[in-house]
């Protein structure tokens, strides 16, 4: 990640899971409610942890208040949900407590599943809610950059990868056109058409930032 010289460099917000590599940038950080989702659901699958159940639902419903609703939520409501939040954190820490350590035994004490989500959400508030805490400004989820790069990798893995340094490169323009083109509500079929008698769709011509 250091090679690529993009996230030393990055003040924004970084959307990403709970993996330690990413949280050494000092840009602002995000997490991603899919991920965190997904967890929910095992916990409450496997362990039958009525907490992580409405958890999820609290989610899902700022969400809606947020990105489906467009409500505009005010500094009341926002701290309202946040409230919620807090006091169904208090109960994941109720039905998992504090792993006690053994006598004689080294090291770090070993915590359950459902302890680790939800330490990671007490302690990560901010960045989980960020979402809501900006009016949507930031995304609910990493989903639209998985989808950004799922092609390169089902290039890699299905279409025989890529056999040169310049048909990777290639490869990686012509995707990143099209996503480009895409975010710009542009006919991807015409963005296309232009290519091959060098007239491709400039950023510039469309207004965009």
């Amino acid at each position: 990640m250091d090679e690529m010289g993009v996230l030393k460099k990055y003040t924004g917000v970084l959307m990403h899971d709970f993996w330690p590599a990413y949280a050494k940038y000092s840009c602002q950080h995000a997490y991603c409610n899919a991920h965190i989702i997904r967890e929910l659901q095992g916990v409450f699958d496997g362990f039958k942890q009525e907490w992580a159940k409405d958890m999820r639902k609290l989610l899902e419903e700022m969400y809606s208040r947020v990105f489906k609703e467009e409500a505009g939520l005010s500094e009341a409501e926002i701290q309202e949900f946040g409230d919620r939040y807090d006091k169904i954190v208090g109960q994941g820490e109720l039905a998992n407590p504090k792993p006690q350590k053994k006598k004689g035994k080294k090291g770090r004490t070993k915590n359950t599943k459902g302890g680790n989500l939800v330490n990671r959400l007490k302690k990560h508030k901010h960045e989980v809610l960020r979402f809501l805490t900006t009016n949507g400004e930031i995304p609910f989820t990493n989903n639209q950059a998985e989808r950004d790069i799922r092609m390169m990798k089902v290039q890699q893995k299905i279409s025989g990868t890529f056999r040169t340094e310049t048909g990777a490169t290639e490869f990686a323009i012509i995707r990143g056109y099209i996503s480009t083109m895409r975010k710009q509500d542009q006919s991807v079929f015409q963005a296309l058409k232009g290519l091959p008698v060098a007239q491709p769709v400039l950023i510039s011509s469309l207004g965009a930032e």
